[in-house]
């Protein structure tokens, strides 16, 4: 199988809110992402061409639910919401 030749040039690297401001513009949401948790960047040399953003999830999700056979469910809300921080990340922002 052959190797895509732009990802022998693309670095995916830790990245800053500054990578997503400079690409915000091709998101369809023109909101800032809320608290976030980490960034990533796609760079080639030093320009960024892609990022993704993942925040903290949302408190109460019926398919993540489903998804997970009820795994977070069962438990008081203080350990659930605990549990989800610690162990649950959502993609905001996909550019």
């Amino acid at each position: 199988m052959k190797t895509c030749t732009v990802l022998k040039q693309i670095k995916i690297v830790d990245g800053v809110i500054s990578d997503y401001k400079s690409l915000s513009h091709f998101h369809y949401r023109s909101s800032r992402p809320g608290p976030y948790e980490k960034i990533y960047a796609a760079k080639l040399d030093s320009e960024t061409v892609g990022v993704i953003v993942y925040s903290l999830p949302s408190p109460s999700c019926e398919l993540r639910n489903i998804a997970t056979g009820n795994y977070f469910l069962g438990l008081d809300r203080r350990s659930q919401l605990a549990m989800l921080n610690k162990k649950v990340r959502t993609i905001s922002r996909v550019i």
